[in-house]
């Protein structure tokens, strides 16, 4: 989304009066509070579709003419609610693609383990944060590690700056983990340690649904496309 805001405002600077400064830092964050008014952007979605539909919609303010193209997705996981509980304090969390199709909705509550025996138990298991985009074969080896201990499901924290969420991406053709892999922020780390310390138990609520066939508008393939966004051209 990074590279679809310099497109976008590099398309505003042609189009808009001179009168507003749209590189100002108060334009720039009326668009970013814009853009996050639409909520989720998982490609396909309905934020997404909106997100796109904004910016179709500068493009042609600008005076350029728009266009979109379909694409199909195999399928699809939205999450609608998802959180990890310990005695009480909740924290968000979200399942880690692809889950399982009969895991796509559930609750599931066990003691949290880093080691010995964790079968039955939840797994905690960090990962470094590696800077890339998709989920990379040490990772990948690392969370298959973990499943192979046969958990009931896996707790996991990517470092990242913002110690928040992170998840990479994954492609379509991934299959999906044997058990439930939850990531949440490593700023909760404080909670899951009392966890482990006491023995008390960590509570996943994790509510979503698989769609098939999504479509999805995206770039005509002339323009460096970006999934789920609209091609441009000048007007002549």
């Amino acid at each position: 989304m990074r590279l679809v805001f310099i497109a976008t405002m590099a398309v505003l600077m042609i189009g808009q009066v001179a009168a507003r400064d749209v590189l100002s830092g108060a334009s720039l964050y009326e668009d970013v509070a814009r853009y996050a008014s639409f909520g989720l952007h998982r490609f396909g979605s309905a934020g997404d579709r909106a997100t796109a539909d904004w910016i179709a919609g500068e493009m042609k303010q600008a005076g350029l003419d728009v266009s979109f193209q379909h694409v199909v997705l195999g399928r699809q996981y939205v999450v609608e609610q998802a959180s990890a509980e310990v005695a009480g304090t909740s924290v968000e969390a979200t399942p880690f693609w692809w889950p399982h199709q009969d895991r796509a909705s559930f609750r599931l509550s066990a003691p949290l383990a880093r080691e010995g025996d964790v079968a039955g138990k939840i797994l905690w298991l960090e990962l470094p944060f590696d800077r890339g985009a998709y989920l990379g074969p040490t990772h990948r080896a690392a969370i298959a590690e973990a499943a192979a201990r046969q958990p009931a499901a896996i707790l996991l924290m990517i470092g990242n700056p913002a110690d928040d969420r992170f998840a990479y991406n994954v492609t379509q053709e991934d299959a999906p983990w044997p058990m439930p892999v939850i990531v949440v922020g490593a700023r909760s780390r404080a909670t899951f340690e009392r966890a482990l310390a006491s023995g008390a138990a960590v509570s996943f609520d994790i509510k979503g649904h698989y769609e098939r066939m999504l479509p999805a508008a995206t770039s005509s393939p002339r323009s460096a496309p970006v999934a789920g966004r609209p091609s441009w051209s000048p007007r002549r």
